[in-house]
């Protein structure tokens, strides 16, 4: 599940920076009962301090991307400080996501039509015309009219 949950992390969240990393680092420990990192392997992952991995957290509740149990784990031995909070990644793939590995937007086209490579002097920037399709001087022996890109 966790592989999966990087995808959609990486393909869908709105969080940006460190915010991003921290939703990463809770993708790859989501299993089936949720994930359980600590604040410092997440703070780890990111590069930051424990308060700023705490912020990211934040961030990421307030978006909607995660939810937080906090000192959920342990037993009943585990003083309160100790235990560990439960984050469930909350992020869904869209209705207009393919679903695919690559988690494309079927709203878009896969890709567009580019001008046939002979149409472009990409040299100079300019537009020629294609073979056939007329003659440099416009028929009537003047001069040629040239497209700038």
């Amino acid at each position: 599940m966790s592989v999966e949950s990087i995808a959609i992390a990486l393909h869908h969240s709105q969080a940006k920076g460190t915010a991003k990393i921290v939703l990463l680092g809770i993708a790859n420990h989501d299993g089936d009962g949720g994930a359980w990192p600590s604040v410092a392997t997440l703070a780890r992952y990111a590069g930051v301090d424990l308060r700023n991995a705490q912020r990211a957290i934040e961030k990421l509740v307030d978006l909607g991307e995660i939810r937080v149990g906090y000192q959920m784990g342990g037993t009943a031995r585990t003083p309160a400080h100790l235990r560990p909070n439960l984050y469930v990644f909350s992020l869904a793939c869209p209705s207009y996501c393919d679903r695919s590995a690559r988690h494309r937007d079927i709203r878009k086209p896969l890709f567009e039509y580019a001008p046939e490579p002979d149409a472009l002097n990409l040299s100079t920037g300019v537009a020629v015309a294609p073979p056939g399709g007329g003659s440099a001087t416009g028929g009537d022996g003047g001069s040629a009219t040239r497209t700038i890109l």
